[in-house]
Parts: structure tokens; C-alpha cells; sequence
């Protein structure tokens, strides 16, 4: 597969569950004292999973007469594994159905028999979705981004990294050999993974050649890409080109509606043999700059959101962000400071939101961070996230992250 597929693979892989299905799956949990889940298979074991999270107690997985024999062990996920005529309590007693589809009628016609009445059917895209963003990445399967610059040379509004609102700030270079070493270390010099160089705009570091080396240098097997909004692309020298090319980069380009000439950045990328990655809405390639919407993320400042929420953003376990040694697991959590600092909020990330590589031990407590969802989730407002009219340039007004 090409450095260039891979980039485009990932970015529009993004997936996370509507909003009204998890809610309506919360409150079902909710109303009920005894839950099982029907049936057993991974996505049954994502689905307990996410429950445990949020601190719901299921009972145990439940399946038809016919089929418990077929459990040689009895157990699964540290739960029993009963047959439906074994739950004898139909007080408040709700069943989570975890089967294929082609299966919910006769579950449900099973449960029915029995006098159960009360049940939620999942579809197959949430239980595929659950299962996705709730399992460990390999050497091979994670994607992370560095964010080696704060501020932008754009402003957008509502900028996720708040890099409209950032002074000035560069990545020590050092800081950077620093962490790649670490996280080679970590991953014993065989990761095969995505990393990406990032911002604020990536470009506006002097030294960005550097940084693109010696990434190359200390991880040779990965793919690698520079995140960028093209603004500088046709001012880079030669120089910067020339690295980009014998390091195997992959150029992202989020294109906006602004005086660029596109079809030179193409040529410019042809003639060097960059492979390039350009689209309005990167979770979209088929979008072309004037359709650049803005996104609306707000926060509750008062930090009162559900626990489970996490399943609703795109970003969970999937736009990971590594920042002077910490890893986080979304570009909100690691330029939180911008924000409050701005603003004068203090929406507190704490020290579980993210993890520090250079403690860490292994590879496997990485990966087992990143699938677990942060504290920081209560500040998100994911059920009132929503696209709201075109790219505009900022007003820097806390009006653009509250409702």
C-alpha cells in the first residue's frame, strides 16, 4: 500500500456513534436493575467493555438453550455465560442485543417466550463502531500526530488546536529527539505505524527540515506526513523539498477557501515526487476548498457531561497527539492551556488525561492509555456538536467553543 494511501485510509476512517444511540442505550441501562447482554463475540465483549467504563453492571451474557452447550467454559470477560432459561428475575431485568441481525428475530422471539419484554437492539453499525474505537493499536496500526508549532498564520474559527488564539511557539528540537528516542524505545525499533508532523502550522518552524530528518532518522520504517494549510508551501526552498522526498514524506493539505494556487502546490509536489494529500474536510476527499464548513465542538464549562459520551467523537483513540513528552488522545486535550489561558478558564486536565512516555514502560501501556477514555471527556458537549455554516476567519470570542 502507498505512503499516500495509507494517509488517505486514515483520515477518512474516522467513525464514532450518532449521539441518540448512545443516549438511548444510556438511559435504557438506566431504568434497568438487571442487565444482560445477548450473546458473545467481540462485539459483545467491546459492548461490556464500554458499560464497565461508565460504570453499568451487567449480570452476565445470556444465549439461547440450544446453544450453551457449545461453551466448553462457562465464563467470558470475567462474566457468566448463562442460557435464557437460567435468568429466573424478570423485575426491571433488560437484555443488550449483541447478535448479527440476521439473528435479532429469533432472540427476540426467544426472549419473548420466556416473558422478557424489555430489550434494546443494537445496530450493526454502533456494535461496529464500539468495537473499533475501543481496540489496541499495534505497531502497525496507530497514527499519531507531533505538534511541533502552537500558533498559525491563518485563524480560523473554531480551531480545534486553539491555535488562533496561541502566542508564538516553537518545538524545541531537542525536546523532540528527546521523545522519538523514547517512543523508539517503547515500541523496540520496529514500529511500522503513521506519525505526522504538525501544528498550529507546522510550516512556520524554522527548522522544519530538521525535525522532518530526523523523524526519518529515528523511525525508518514508519510512514510519515506534514500536516499543513499550505500557505508557505510554494515559499519553501529546495532544500525543504529535496528532505521531504528522500524521507518518504506524505504532504496533508486541508485546503480553505482562501487566494492559493492550488494547481502550483500540485505541480511543485509533482516535481519533486511528494505525494500529496489535499482536501477540504479531511474525513472527506471527494470535498473540494469552497466547501469548507466550520464545525461547532462546544464545551460545558461546568464539566457535567455523561461519562459515555466519548463514544460520539470522532477523535477518541483516533486523532492521538504527542506534545513534549505527553501523549493525548486528541488535539482538545493537548492545547487545553491555549484556551484557558485565553480565556481565563481553568478546565482542568488532570494527569490521567494524558500519558507520559518517558514513564512508561512498554508499548502495551500504550496502546491500553489510549483506548481508555480521559477524564477531561466531562467538559465535551458531543450531543450538541454540529456543522455550522461555512470556514470563517476567527473573532477570537469565547462565543465560538460555548453555546
Amino acid at each position: 500500500m502507498s505512503e499516500k494511501s495509507r494517509i488517505q485510509l486514515y483520515y477518512e476512517s474516522f467513525k464514532y456513534i450518532p449521539y441518540k444511540p448512545i443516549e438511548d442505550l444510556l438511559f435504557f441501562c438506566e431504568k434497568h436493575e438487571q442487565l444482560y447482554i445477548y450473546g458473545v463475540s467481540n462485539n459483545a465483549s467491546s459492548i461490556l467493555e464500554y458499560l464497565k467504563v461508565i460504570s453499568v453492571d451487567v449480570k452476565a451474557y445470556v444465549v439461547s438453550d440450544d446453544r450453551i452447550g457449545n461453551y466448553s467454559e462457562l465464563m467470558a470477560d470475567g462474566i457468566p455465560i448463562l442460557s435464557l432459561s437460567q435468568v429466573s428475575d424478570r423485575t426491571r431485568t433488560g437484555f443488550i442485543l449483541c447478535l448479527p441481525e440476521i439473528y435479532y428475530n429469533d432472540a427476540i422471539n426467544n426472549l419473548k417466550n420466556y416473558g422478557f419484554l424489555d430489550f434494546y437492539v443494537m445496530r450493526e453499525y454502533d456494535k461496529y463502531v464500539m468495537c473499533e474505537k475501543l481496540q489496541k493499536h499495534s505497531l502497525e496500526s496507530l497514527f499519531f500526530a507531533f505538534s511541533i508549532v502552537d500558533h498559525c498564520n491563518l485563524g480560523c474559527r473554531r480551531c480545534c488546536t486553539f491555535s488562533q488564539l496561541s502566542e508564538v511557539n516553537f518545538m524545541d528540537i531537542g525536546v523532540f529527539k528527546q521523545d522519538l528516542l523514547k517512543f523508539r524505545e517503547l515500541t523496540g525499533g520496529c514500529f511500522t505505524g503513521d506519525i505526522s508532523i504538525s501544528g498550529g502550522e507546522a510550516l512556520l518552524h524554522p527548522i522544519i527540515t530538521e525535525f522532518a530528518s530526523l523523524l526519518r532518522e529515528v523511525f525508518p520504517l514508519a510512514s510519515l506526513s506534514l500536516c499543513t494549510n499550505g500557505i508557505k508551501l510554494l515559499s519553501m526552498d529546495d532544500s525543504f523539498w529535496n528532505v521531504l522526498s528522500e524521507c518518504s514524506f506524505t504532504i496533508v493539505l486541508t485546503t480553505y477557501p482562501i487566494n492559493l494556487d492550488f494547481s502550483a502546490i500540485m505541480e511543485k509536489t509533482r516535481h519533486f515526487n511528494v505525494p500529496i494529500y489535499a482536501a477540504s474536510n479531511l474525513t472527506d476527499g471527494e470535498s473540494k476548498p469552497e466547501e469548507k464548513f466550520s464545525s461547532k465542538y462546544p464545551f460545558d464549562l461546568c464539566g457535567k457531561q455523561p461519562r459515555g459520551n466519548f463514544m460520539g467523537c470522532y477523535a477518541f483513540n483516533a486523532a492521538i497527539i504527542m506534545k513534549n513528552g505527553k501523549l493525548f488522545t486528541c488535539s482538545t486535550i493537548a492545547n487545553m492551556h491555549i484556551f484557558n489561558q485565553y480565556f481565563g478558564m481553568n478546565l482542568e486536565v488532570g494527569s490521567e488525561d494524558f500519558l507520559d512516555i518517558h514513564q512508561a514502560k512498554d508499548f502495551d501501556e500504550v496502546a491500553n492509555f489510549l483506548k481508555k477514555p480521559p477524564a477531561f471527556c466531562k467538559y465535551c458537549d458531543v450531543k450538541h456538536r454540529r456543522t455550522d455554516g461555512l470556514w470563517a476567519l476567527s473573532e477570537k470570542c469565547i462565543e465560538e467553543y460555548v453555546d
